[in-house]
């Protein structure tokens, strides 16, 4: 998690050397481009980034910098609600998946990643 999306091999091996254990990630992040992105949601149903909204538009800052070493990203949070819901329901019911995952995105605190994914962003901008 901390490597993602480093670019210059350089700036990873100064910054984290050789990978050997969950390592928590550090900022600034060399090749973050997250000062790219942006999201205003419509209105209080899309609110999804929640504290993590200040720092979108900013540069250097590291995707998952407030994940500890070893914390899962969102996505893989994500899987796990998926998988939650399959063995509640015997297989996928793409109603509780949702009703889930809409649940899960626009609860505070659910979640401690920076970065959310634009599928993720464009599903609660519909």
């Amino acid at each position: 998690m901390p490597v993602h999306w480093y670019y210059d091999r350089t700036a990873l091996q100064r910054d984290y050397g050789y990978v050997r254990d969950y390592l928590a990630p550090k900022n600034p992040h060399p090749d973050s481009i997250l000062w790219r992105s942006s999201y205003e949601p419509l209105n209080e149903k899309g609110e999804i980034l929640h504290d993590q909204a200040q720092y979108w538009g900013r540069p250097g800052i590291h995707y998952h910098q407030f994940l500890r070493a070893g914390e899962n990203t969102l996505n893989v949070k994500l899987c796990a609600l998926l998988i939650e819901s399959l063995n509640h329901n015997g297989g996928y019911d793409a109603d509780d998946y949702l009703e889930r995952y809409i649940a899960f995105m626009t609860t505070p605190g659910n979640h401690r990643d920076t970065y959310m994914e634009e599928c993720h962003r464009h599903f609660f901008t519909r």
